[in-house]
């Protein structure tokens, strides 16, 4: 029988390299829109992604109390659009309302997830994808975000 000591022991070198650098997944580099991003914590309103709810299940917390947790599944979620606040203001009827409100502008961006087969859309939607270069998806939002946190299209 192994002790948890033997199973961690290989890893423990990627674990442990310090080099100065904070990786989001230890072992690999952060993807370059990551480095450069500073967040205002008050005033920043980040990106959102598309999921489907798996279920519930049972957790355990470190002094035995037992709570909820729910499963989410996240699919591959790639960002289809981003529009400027100006751009978004007057091609939209919700971007009027929304473009340059109380948070000061904000831009629209389109996430879509769960890939599927082309032949169930009609060609203005297809050509939403073909613009950026990725698989059809099912499944379309809109989220609203702070200048700082834009994304840009295709990024996965």
């Amino acid at each position: 029988m192994f002790s948890n000591r033997d199973l961690v022991a290989p890893n423990r070198p990627i674990y442990h390299k310090n080099d100065g650098s904070f990786n989001l997944i230890p072992g690999i580099p952060n993807p370059p829109d990551c480095k450069g991003n500073v967040y205002n914590k008050d005033k920043s309103k980040r990106i959102g992604m598309v999921g489907r709810k798996i279920g519930m299940t049972l957790q355990w917390l470190n002094d035995g109390t037992r709570c909820l947790c729910t499963m989410i599944h996240f699919p591959d979620n790639v960002v289809l659009s981003a529009n400027d606040p100006e751009t978004w203001w007057r091609l939209s009827v919700t971007g009027k309302q929304k473009a340059f409100g109380k948070r000061g502008p904000m831009w629209s961006q389109m996430v879509g997830a769960y890939n599927d087969d082309s032949v169930f859309y009609t060609d203005e939607y297809r050509k939403i994808f073909e613009k950026v270069g990725v698989p059809y998806k099912k499944f379309m939002a809109g989220f609203m975000v702070s200048e700082d946190a834009v994304v840009k299209p295709g990024t996965v």
